[in-house]
């Protein structure tokens, strides 16, 4: 059984795989990093149920084009880039099922 659920067919530009970060560790140089905008995260994890820390894609600019494979809830939070599935656009700060 593979719990592969999203497959990246282009990348996009500058899309990443983002936590909340790191804390505890800037003594030893070690950056918080994480999401851009926690706020947009962390609300898009609780839409799908999902811990508010859990990891997310972070679009910047330019998507991605991802394939979806299993039924599933998403949620799309943060600056609306019209994203579409099948070229219809989807809701922003909204969980939706694919």
């Amino acid at each position: 059984m593979s719990n592969t659920i999203i497959e990246v067919v282009k990348p996009g530009l500058a899309t990443s795989v983002q936590d909340l970060g790191r804390t505890g560790f800037q003594a030893f140089g070690v950056v918080v990093s994480g999401a851009m905008d926690s706020f947009a995260l962390q609300v898009g994890n609780i839409l799908v149920g999902n811990p508010r820390e859990a990891a997310g894609i972070e679009i910047v600019i330019m998507g991605p084009e991802l394939r979806i494979l299993e039924d599933t809830v998403l949620a799309i939070c943060g600056a609306d880039l019209s994203p579409k599935l099948d070229g219809e656009l989807l809701p922003v700060w909204k969980s939706f099922s694919v």
